[in-house]
């Protein structure tokens, strides 16, 4: 039980801890990887957003399709170069009057395609792609908001043939753990980009080369595998941090546990497209980027766990009660957010984001897959409110 506990104890300062620290400070030494922008000029870019139809729970409004076609067109990029494409994950009622509105309205080619059936979000970027005419592909989500000229700033470094994807700046809007978290992301990610490459991107805003996108299982998390696979033609994936997207914290409880569950049942629903491509001899250091950042972190429930329950098998030391209490207070305490505790929304947080990895672990090892996903949701007024 002693081992148990110092060896879980090391997991998670190794992960959250040293890890990071390496990252930040071997990136410190790295040579910047500078990429070059297309030689001939900005090249033709189709943005790529999904959306659960209106009337479905959690479905997008027709004003909110308006809003980001509206925000996409007024991103400073030159419409006739310009694509939009929304894709709507079922049915969708007057879905061709509305894209013929947002052609009149926005001067841009716009697209508006349906899956008859709830494919999910990896499906619709696959139907997307093929009636896609733009050289660059840009993902986004529909509640996501760009800041002026991110369609600009993600597709340049896509001109330098060493570059395979571009991951854009998300800044979440409002304050919360969430937010807290996302910019100790960040920094982790810009320090990754800078060593070697990035090891995924974040689905509010990644762009790659229409010709190198590759089709996916429905049920692939397709911001982390598109990425990964361009380490297979030895093409990096670069960190934009002039690309800023902005999206809505989750702030109810609840919202946090449902949105990780589904990523991580996701990503480790992935690992079967990206394991093979790392291995010590070929890739060491993206071997060891993927496995420090991404999969130590899916399965850091387990660490917790065992230094809970080994604590408390080793009450009879002083030391170990007084972990154990602190634990058992931490978590106690977080059930304070249902009645607005100060202080509680960060284990809150914390809980939330492990019983979300472990159920995740337990529907992965069931043989669970998901391909749906929830909007956030965030006006136009609200970009501004985040900067």
């Amino acid at each position: 039980m002693h081992t148990l506990f110092w060896l879980s104890f090391a997991y998670l300062g190794y992960t959250f801890v040293a890890f990071p620290l390496a990252v930040l400070l071997a990136a410190a030494w790295a040579r910047s990887q500078q990429a070059s922008g297309f030689g001939y000029g900005p090249p033709s870019v189709t943005v790529v957003f999904t959306f659960v139809p209106p009337g479905e729970p959690g479905g997008t409004s027709v004003e909110g399709i308006r809003e980001r076609v509206r925000d996409i067109a007024v991103n400073g990029y030159e419409p006739r170069l310009l694509q939009a494409i929304g894709v709507s994950d079922g049915p969708m009622e007057g879905r061709a009057e509305l894209e013929r509105e947002l052609v009149t309205a926005t001067g841009l080619e716009v697209l508006l395609l349906e899956q008859r059936d709830r494919a999910g979000k990896t499906a619709a970027q696959n139907l997307a792609a093929k009636r896609a005419s733009g050289e660059v592909l840009v993902f986004t989500d529909a509640d996501t908001r760009f800041a002026f000229r991110a369609i600009e700033a993600i597709s340049r470094p896509l001109g330098d043939p060493d570059v395979g994807c571009a991951c854009g700046r998300l800044i979440y809007a409002g304050r919360s753990p969430e937010s807290l978290y996302w910019s100790y992301e960040t920094a982790l990610k810009e320090s990754e980009a800078a060593l070697h490459s990035l090891m995924g991107a974040n689905g509010a805003l990644y762009a790659v080369r229409r010709r190198d996108y590759a089709e996916l299982p429905p049920w692939a998390l397709s911001d982390l595998v598109e990425p990964l696979y361009q380490l297979i033609d030895r093409r990096r994936t670069c960190w934009v941090p002039e690309a800023v997207a902005y999206e809505q914290t989750r702030r109810q409880t609840g919202d946090v546990f449902g949105r990780k569950r589904r990523i991580t049942l996701r990503a480790l629903g992935s690992l079967p497209l990206v394991l093979p491509i790392f291995n010590l001899k070929a890739r060491p250091v993206a071997t060891w980027l993927f496995v420090s950042h991404k999969l130590m972190r899916w399965f850091s429930w387990l660490p917790l766990a065992a230094i809970y329950f080994s604590s408390f098998a080793l009450a009879t030391d002083a030391f170990y009660a007084r972990a154990a209490i602190v634990q058992l207070l931490f978590y106690m305490y977080s059930a304070g957010v249902y009645i607005a505790a100060p202080g509680a929304t960060l284990p809150a947080y914390v809980v939330e984001v492990g019983a979300a990895q472990l159920v995740a672990t337990l529907q992965w090892l069931f043989g669970r897959r998901e391909v749906v996903w929830e909007p956030t949701g965030l006006s136009l007024g609200g970009r501004a409110a985040a900067r």
